[in-house]
C-alpha cells in the first residue's frame, strides 16, 4: 500500500504528463492553422504569353512622320511576342504583384494557348499535380493610335486560381494600358531604346492589371 507522500508523487506525475500532452497537441493545432496552404514551394504560377495583337485605327499611317499599318503590326509582332512578353512579366514579379504565396514557383509556356478555348476549358492547361496551382495568361495587345492624347498600348489579362483542384475555383479578367508613342513611328524614327520601353510598358500594364486583380477574393467566390 502506497504511503501518503509515495502516492501524491505519482499523482504529481501524471498530472505533469497529462499537461505535456495537452500542450503538444494544442501547439499542433496552432500550427496547422498557420499553414493553410502547406509547403509554399510546391505552389506553381503557369504563365502564358499571345499572339493576338489588334489596333484602332491602324490607319494614320498616312499621316506624315508615322508608321505604315504594315509596319505597325510587323513592330508588334517583334517588339511584342512571346519571348519579350514573358521576359517583362517575370520583371514584374508576378508572384508578389498578385498576392501568391512566397516561394511559388513560376513556369513559363512559349506556346500560345487557343484563344478560342480559354475561357471554355475550365481545367488546368500543364499538366501539373501542384497542390497550389494558379494560371496567368495573356488575352491579347492592343494599340489605340490618337495623333491628339497620345497612343496607347494596351494588354488583356486572366488570372486562374485552382488551388489544389482539377477545375478553376475562381479567375478574374482585366486590362492595363500606358501610352506608348514608338511602336507608329517609322523604324528609323525609333529611339535606340525601343525595345527597353516596350518591355517597361508591358510590365506597367501587367502591374496595372495585378493591382486591381484580387484573385484570392476571385477564388473564394467560386466555391
Amino acid at each position: 500500500m502506497l504511503s501518503a507522500l509515495a502516492w501524491g508523487e505519482w499523482m504529481l506525475r501524471i498530472g505533469l504528463f497529462v499537461l505535456s500532452a495537452t500542450i503538444a497537441v494544442l501547439a499542433a493545432g496552432s500550427a496547422n492553422a498557420r499553414s493553410p496552404v502547406g509547403d509554399a514551394s510546391q505552389c506553381e504560377l503557369h504563365i502564358w504569353p499571345t499572339e493576338t495583337f489588334w489596333g484602332i485605327p491602324y490607319k494614320v499611317g498616312y499621316i506624315t512622320g508615322r508608321a505604315s499599318e504594315n509596319q505597325i503590326v510587323g513592330s508588334m509582332e517583334s517588339l511584342v511576342g512571346p519571348s519579350a512578353q514573358l521576359a517583362a512579366l517575370r520583371d514584374a514579379d508576378p508572384v508578389r504583384a498578385l498576392g501568391l504565396p512566397a516561394g511559388t514557383r513560376i513556369v513559363e509556356h512559349q506556346d500560345v494557348l487557343d484563344r478560342k478555348t480559354v475561357t471554355k476549358i475550365r481545367t488546368r492547361r500543364a499538366q501539373s499535380t501542384s497542390p497550389c496551382y494558379s494560371e496567368l495568361i495573356v488575352l491579347q495587345h492592343f494599340l489605340t493610335e490618337d495623333i491628339v492624347w497620345g497612343d496607347r498600348f494596351g494588354s488583356a489579362f486572366m488570372f486562374r486560381n485552382f488551388g489544389d483542384k482539377p477545375e478553376v475555383r475562381g479567375s478574374t479578367k482585366g486590362v492595363g494600358g500606358n501610352k506608348l508613342k514608338v511602336l507608329t513611328l517609322p523604324e528609323a524614327a525609333r529611339p535606340a531604346n525601343t525595345a527597353e520601353l516596350v518591355a517597361a510598358a508591358l510590365k506597367g500594364n501587367f502591374l496595372e492589371f495585378a493591382k486591381n486583380a484580387h484573385p484570392q477574393s476571385a477564388a473564394g467566390s467560386a466555391r
